[in-house]
């Protein structure tokens, strides 16, 4: 649940300048580019890795599953939202294979509940 409309789910952390984040909102990529999609960060400003079509994975501050598998060995990671796949939610990046991990927001407030982080092998 979050107060306004973004969320982001960070992975593969190194520093604040080397790390991978996905970037959930209630826009869509086309209307606003640095919105609702997988970013990349390694030494200089974001880039999106992810296709910018789509729909915002958003629409509402209820209650969302979210639902993020990334596959270390093929660089993939796939972001599903209340079920639901997006292609702006997809994407393929092997700079960074592994890293600590980090649930938040850019300036805004959100709330986390079941919180589960596995490995499938």
């Amino acid at each position: 649940m979050r107060d306004m409309g973004s969320l982001i789910l960070v992975y593969n952390w190194k520093d604040s300048s080397h790390f991978n984040y996905v970037h959930l909102s209630v826009d869509s990529p086309e209307k606003q580019i640095v919105h609702n999609g997988i970013f990349h960060v390694y030494g200089s400003d974001r880039s999106r890795i992810s296709k910018g079509i789509g729909a915002g994975s958003l629409p509402t501050t209820a209650w969302t599953k979210v639902k993020m598998v990334y596959d270390a060995n093929s660089g993939r990671i796939v972001v599903e939202v209340g079920g639901q796949k997006f292609p702006s939610l997809d994407a393929v990046d092997v700079s960074l294979t592994s890293g600590k991990i980090g649930l938040g927001s850019f300036f805004e407030t959100a709330q986390f509940r079941n919180l589960k982080i596995s490995p499938t092998r």
